[in-house]
């Protein structure tokens, strides 16, 4: 009986350090309902893109690290001081 890539590769396969890979992360569109940060990521969305239509390669990069880190954050980032005090921001 042969078992497909999909069947021998589990979550639980998987080591804790690759999990944070954004490729890791399911992206049905509904990871960012619950998120208390979408009205930032929103925000920093349309700057991101505002970027890379100028052709401002760094700063769209810059915004894309930032928006997939705050995707990730399960708390309300209201301050610059809470920003720094996360550690991956």
């Amino acid at each position: 009986m042969e078992h497909s890539d999909e069947e021998t590769l589990t979550t639980a396969n998987i080591p804790a350090w690759q999990k944070m890979f954004q490729c890791m992360q399911p992206h049905d569109g509904t990871e960012g309902l619950d998120n208390p940060n979408s009205k930032t990521i929103e925000i920093l969305q349309k700057m991101q893109a505002h970027y890379e239509r100028t052709m401002d390669e760094w700063r769209a990069i810059s915004y894309r690290k930032v928006i997939s880190i705050l995707k990730k954050t399960k708390t309300y980032i209201q301050t610059e001081e809470q920003a720094r005090a996360y550690p991956h921001l």
